[in-house]
């Protein structure tokens, strides 16, 4: 009896998910949270950073004027058109990248329906915010319908079963979704080829810097560069200008704070690109493995553990970022 009893677990636990199974879906998961975490959080801040530099600027350079505006008046273009509105559609869906990487790791690794609910909630609550603000965002009602249906997942008796079906199911409308909006995110936070954040065009073009490259518009972190590198250069004059020695002191040392600010600006944005980029590619180039993961238990890839790679490297490389404390 305790044998048939046995038995019976073991095949109906062996219907759901391998440990190596969860391990790798667990590590997509935790790829795909890190890399909406890192996008809502760092392109916020860039915003707040070109601010800083644009305020800086000002100080500097007793020559910048305000603009004129439509309705008469003049203002300073801190945000360097870097406004709210255009920010809110890349945080939503840095946002619902990141939802979407807590509610598969709830789905594999959550012991109570509460939890595969709430972070399916968030989900959904998180994709339609994205889907609303992003005209390049869309999410499909097969999609949703996949979403909304793993609250019930945790509800029934054999549980492990029910997570490699749900797992199978959500599968598609994920890599769906990660092949929209990864390339959103990393329009935004790649560098021109001669972007002034690359070391070869920090003062300058470098003799040994290349003369040509791919083109691409402007992202967030492209405008960033580029205000970094106008104060460096402004501080540089007043620094180097051979009367500098008649300067106010007050005046020197706005200027000076704003090389430094400028320089460690330019720095800290090729790390930011650099890992950010390479983890955010991982990603996409990495979307189908979900669905193989869940089907096959036998099935293994290279692209999970340059997954967990890059995603050490984007930790590591955080912790070098200049700070202004």
């Amino acid at each position: 009896m305790k044998w048939s009893i046995l038995f019976a677990a073991v095949t109906l636990t062996g219907c759901g998910l391998t440990i190596q199974q969860k391990a790798d879906s667990t590590a997509i998961a935790k790829a795909t949270v890190e890399s909406g975490e890192f996008s809502s959080e760092n392109l916020a801040q860039l915003r707040r950073d070109i601010i800083d530099l644009q305020v800086a600027y000002y100080k500097i350079n007793p020559n910048a004027e305000c603009l004129d505006t439509d309705v008469g008046t003049c203002t300073i273009p801190l945000d360097q058109g870097v406004t709210t509105d255009d920010l809110a559609p890349r945080i939503a869906i840095s946002d619902a990248l990141a939802a979407y990487g807590k509610t598969i790791d709830s789905l594999i690794n959550a012991d109570h329906k509460e939890e595969i609910a709430e972070a399916a909630s968030d989900l959904r609550d998180s994709l339609a915010s994205a889907s609303d603000k992003s005209e390049e965002f869309s999410l499909s009602d097969d999609q949703l319908d996949a979403i909304s249906a793993l609250i019930d997942v945790a509800g029934r008796w054999n549980l492990e079963r029910q997570r490699k079906k749900a797992l199978i199911e959500i599968s598609a409308g994920y890599a769906t979704v990660i092949d929209q909006v990864t390339p959103l995110l990393i329009q935004d936070l790649s560098l021109k080829w001669d972007s002034p954040c690359r070391p070869a065009f920090r003062d300058g073009r470098a003799d040994n810097a290349p003369t040509s490259g791919a083109h691409k518009e402007d992202g967030i972190l492209d405008l960033y560069c580029s205000t970094a590198y106008n104060l460096k250069r402004n501080a540089k004059i007043l620094i180097d200008d051979s009367n500098s020695t008649n300067l106010q002191h007050a005046i020197r040392v706005d200027a000076v704070d704003a090389y430094v600010m400028a320089h460690n600006a330019q720095v800290n944005g090729f790390i930011i690109s650099n890992t950010g980029t390479k983890l955010l590619s991982k990603l996409k180039d990495s979307a189908d493995e979900l669905g193989r993961v869940a089907k096959d238990k036998n099935y293994k890839s290279k692209d999970i553990k340059e997954l967990g790679k890059d995603l050490k490297s984007l930790s590591s490389s955080l912790k070098v970022l200049i700070t202004k404390e």
